[in-house]
């Protein structure tokens, strides 16, 4: 067992390279960031250093990666991540998706006819697009916010709720 992490650029296309943080040497898990970046699930790659092989991508266009101009949407990235478990070689595979990262984990699974995801695990996801209907990020609603405080809210429009698994939850998670 390992605890040294490692960052590599792997080139899937020749226009296209891919940042990916990597550590441990156990059963593979591949964390998805959200939205807000790789920072938004360090907390969930460290949970897993214990035992697991982590892969922690960062999507193409974050944190001023590159992202060439074909490379456009959620499938782009789907594709691109189950081409990394076939170029790995990994089986059984815990696909963690976080927010944004649960839409891509999701596009995986829906994708994935070489059955190398077991489980898929999501948290706080978003998405998929469904013709006419809006993709919303959920709003955490600020500091001292509590659900159901509508203060200031038009009253027609439903606060948004958080959803997902609480902390204690993912906390509890077997590594």
């Amino acid at each position: 067992m390992t605890t040294d992490t490692t960052q590599r650029l792997l080139q899937p296309h020749p226009d296209l390279p891919l940042t990916l943080t990597e550590v441990g040497d156990g059963r593979p898990v591949l964390v998805l960031h959200g939205g807000g970046g790789p920072a938004t699930v360090t907390g969930i790659v460290d949970h897993f250093t214990a035992n697991p092989r982590v892969f922690a991508p960062t999507h193409p266009g974050w944190e001023g990666t590159p992202r060439p101009d074909w490379f456009s949407g959620v499938d782009d990235l789907a594709i691109t991540y189950l081409d990394l478990l076939e170029d790995h070689d990994l089986r059984d595979v815990l696909v963690l998706g976080s927010s944004f990262g649960g839409w891509v984990a999701s596009e995986m699974a829906v994708r994935d006819r070489g059955h190398r995801i077991s489980p898929l695990v999501l948290l706080d996801a978003i998405g998929p697009e469904i013709p006419g209907h809006e993709v919303r990020m959920p709003d955490s609603g600020g500091p001292g916010h509590h659900p159901g405080d509508h203060t200031g809210q038009d009253a027609e429009r439903p606060s948004p709720q958080r959803v997902g698994p609480p902390r204690s939850a993912v906390e509890a998670m077997p590594a």
